[in-house]
């Protein structure tokens, strides 16, 4: 029986890679709001940073770096780039030293609420 789990379990992750880690989009940007994100960051008494690498963007590249198959901070950066053309914004320095700093600052209190 833990065989059909542990194959199941496989097969959802692989899924999730196609649909979130394979694009060069942030897809969790919908998902979980800005809004959401600062809400729940006030809840767990986190101030918030004002800068390029926003809570928000910051974890939705974060989850999209998870999922992605190679898992690299250039990819990260470049969905975030991608993504900030997209909407007209100017984009931001390709390096990856800002959002690794950004990522260093996300509060595990925020990212466990927001799962739960």
């Amino acid at each position: 029986m833990a065989d059909v789990t542990r194959c199941r379990s496989a097969r959802q992750l692989e899924t999730l890679y196609r649909q979130f880690g394979a694009g060069t989009e942030l897809p969790f940007a919908p998902l979980l709001s800005a809004g959401r994100v600062a809400a729940v960051l006030k809840e767990v008494g986190e101030a918030r940073r004002d800068c390029l690498y926003s809570p928000a963007l910051t974890l939705w590249a974060f989850l999209s770096q998870c999922l992605c198959p190679d898992g690299s901070c250039v990819k990260a950066v470049a969905r975030v780039l991608t993504w900030l053309l997209s909407r007209g914004e100017n984009a931001c320095s390709a390096t990856t030293g800002p959002y690794c700093k950004a990522r260093q600052r996300l509060p595990l209190a925020l990212v466990t609420r927001l799962a739960r």
